[in-house]
């Protein structure tokens, strides 16, 4: 009983943190604004589930506000549950925008596959002479900008 009721105590103290237990993704969801079971705050918290979780359906992801990092935003490929032709990631990025001053890139496709970015903004305001808006490596294949604004100074 104790065990239990251990448990169940820290259940509740990790729910009342405003993190959540996060599985494999699927269905729709957000980036921006208040964490939530649908929402991801920050473009981190949302490429560390897929990359920490990967996915097990199509996952359909709502830009819902212009945001700043100050580190690059990298996608990775979940080894045991990557995407695929039948496990895609859209993210509709709603004409918002994703600013940085980064000396590399601001969106990084580290070997994930299946991922479709559409009317995003990407902005790196960085004057360096390696400067990028995105950067697609390690055998990332079979994604898509689409409709996207890629803006970077050096």
């Amino acid at each position: 009983m104790q065990k239990r009721f251990f448990i169940f105590f820290l259940l509740l103290i990790f729910v009342l943190s405003g993190q959540r237990l996060v599985g494999q993704l699927s269905g729709n969801y957000t980036i921006g604004g208040t964490t939530s079971s649908t929402n991801f705050a920050t473009w981190s918290d949302f490429t560390s589930a897929v990359s920490g979780s990967g996915v097990s359906g199509n996952l359909y992801v709502t830009v819902a506000s212009n945001l700043s990092v100050s580190s690059v935003v990298q996608f990775v490929q979940n080894t045991s549950n990557p995407t695929s032709s039948t496990k895609k990631i859209y993210i509709n990025g709603n004409g918002k925008s994703i600013t940085a001053n980064l000396s590399y890139e601001v969106i990084w496709l580290n070997g994930i596959d299946y991922l479709e970015i559409k009317n995003l903004k990407v902005i790196n305001s960085s004057s360096s002479t390696l400067v990028q808006g995105i950067r697609f490596s390690n055998g990332a294949n079979y994604n898509v900008m689409d409709s996207c604004t890629i803006e970077f100074s050096g």
